[in-house]
């Protein structure tokens, strides 16, 4: 391989060449950030965010998307942005229950972003003063109600504070009545004391 840079770097022509490749690519990369799913740049952005970002992450830049298409009243991206939004929203619903099965320490913590995400996309319909999808709601739910049934059976096997076992009745009693960011948030509470 360094033979082939030598042999390059002798040739000002292959030099340039690949110059100019980085910089035209460092500046396509640039120009997509602000673009929003619809724009001809996005595909960029999207390639980009996959490679770096995991889907919560993802989730949440498709809300911080549609917030800003809901402050300039850009219709045009609307429908795309929700598309993108109830895809990765998807990912993420799977995700949970995977780490939920494989990694239940790190699922806890996803489910308190996942808590945070369903906030977000409350404040965002309220923003554009409609519900993003039923399904989508189905799904973060179910995600949320899965990781919350986990936790709950956990919790009961073991050796709990009083205050503790308050915080899980109460948990219990949120899950029970179909609660479940409250209840998530209570079994985050007794496993953070």
């Amino acid at each position: 391989a360094s033979f082939a840079l030598r042999a390059m770097a002798a040739k000002p022509a292959y030099v340039l060449s690949l110059l100019l490749v980085f910089v035209f690519a460092g500046v396509t990369l640039q120009a997509s950030k602000n673009s929003l799913p619809g724009d001809a740049l996005f595909t960029v952005r999207s390639v980009f965010e996959k490679a770096t970002l995991n889907s919560m992450e993802l989730a949440q830049k498709r809300l911080v998307d549609l917030k800003k298409i809901a402050q300039e009243n850009n219709v045009r991206n609307l429908s795309e942005t929700i598309k993108e939004f109830k895809a990765n929203v998807g990912e993420v619903s799977r995700n949970i229950a995977l780490l939920v099965d494989k990694e239940p320490g790190k699922a806890l913590q996803a489910g308190m972003e996942l808590v945070q995400l369903q906030k977000d996309k409350a404040a965002i319909e309220q923003i554009l003063g409609t519900a993003l999808d039923g399904d989508t709601e189905k799904e973060l739910k179910s995600a949320t109600k899965y990781l919350v049934e986990n936790e709950l059976e956990d919790l009961l096997t073991r050796t709990l504070t009083d205050e503790q076992k308050e915080l899980l009745k109460a948990g219990i009693s949120a899950y029970q009545a179909e609660d479940y960011e409250t209840a998530l948030e209570k079994v985050w509470t007794i496993s953070n004391q």
